[in-house]
């Protein structure tokens, strides 16, 4: 496509573009305009809605844009913000240590706020905007718990044969801890084996279609979302490789830290909680970016 640029500033490309005017505009020159909850960006000369070109654009693939999707977090203020989590994490996990329902009210607020933060992310970068977007704003007690509900939704709905095998094994042998060490038989075993990876499979189209599509019916539907990996299955197939590994690679390293460190007192305080929020900070925002930019790639693939 031929590059449009800005009628404003030649020197731009141009972001929209307006098909009364026949003319191009960069972010600078279009005007936002509210309509109820609905936002427009509009022509500044003739006031008609402008067309978004990044729509338009072919997206780069996920093999050219590896070394983004890692350092994504650290664009821009990025250090100061994960340094301003990690403070944050030392005070909020070390309340959160404490327990009862007191520690539970602040261990929900911090899954709250990088759990909102992580759809926040791929909602702008299914957008076509690959810059960090600022914190979540909270107005109710709905919108701190509500990201918390879709994310486990999200995983139940891919596990859900795994959590029924388990229901089902401990109604048949009446209790709990015979129910659940039947499933450690050879037999239990080999199902647990087909039902886990098949669950991790389909996990990261879950989250993506949660938090694209935001409906409940097509996340529980089984054959939307293979019909969706089927569509996009290179990709998907590398989104899965690079998430999964950089879940195991803060396992290692977390497992390691609690090994160690949790039993020196104060310093779980001082260095555990901080390093393992920045941890968690980083990967609840590259996994973000990376399902967001997949959704945005594949966007004239998924429905």
């Amino acid at each position: 496509m031929t590059m449009i640029t800005c009628a404003r500033h030649n020197r731009y490309e141009a972001d929209y573009h307006c098909a009364r005017c026949q003319a191009g505009f960069c972010r600078a020159c279009a005007v936002a305009k509210q309509m109820g909850n609905t936002k427009f960006i509009v022509c500044p000369t003739c006031g008609d809605r402008l067309t978004d070109l990044s729509l338009y654009r072919p997206a780069v693939p996920f093999w050219y844009r590896m070394p983004q999707l890692l350092f994504y977090p650290l664009q821009g203020d990025g250090w100061v913000r994960m340094l301003g989590w990690a403070a944050f994490s030392a005070v909020v996990l070390g309340l959160a240590s404490i327990g009862s329902i007191f520690g539970l009210a602040f261990w929900l607020l911090y899954t709250s706020l990088l759990i909102s933060y992580f759809y926040r992310i791929i909602a702008r970068s299914e957008d076509g905007k690959f810059d960090i977007p600022d914190w979540t704003e909270f107005t109710s007690f709905y919108d701190l718990i509500w990201p918390v509900i879709q994310f486990w939704i999200a995983g139940l709905m891919v596990f859900w044969p795994l959590a029924a095998f388990a229901v089902i094994s401990i109604i048949a042998k009446q209790s709990v801890i015979e129910g659940l060490a039947s499933m450690l038989t050879p037999g239990g075993l080999a199902l647990m084996a087909i039902l886990i990876p098949l669950g991790l499979f389909y996990l990261p189209m879950s989250l993506l279609a949660m938090g694209v599509f935001k409906s409940v019916k097509m996340v529980a539907n089984p054959v939307f979302l293979t019909r969706q990996i089927i569509r996009i299955w290179k990709e998907y197939l590398l989104a899965c490789l690079l998430m999964f590994s950089l879940l195991l690679t803060y396992g290692l390293i977390s497992g390691v830290m609690s090994m160690f460190l949790y039993t020196l007192g104060l310093v779980r305080y001082l260095v555990v909680f901080p390093i393992n929020g920045m941890m968690q900070l980083y990967l609840y925002m590259v996994i973000g970016h990376l399902l967001g930019y997949l959704a945005y790639q594949t966007r004239f693939k998924l429905k």
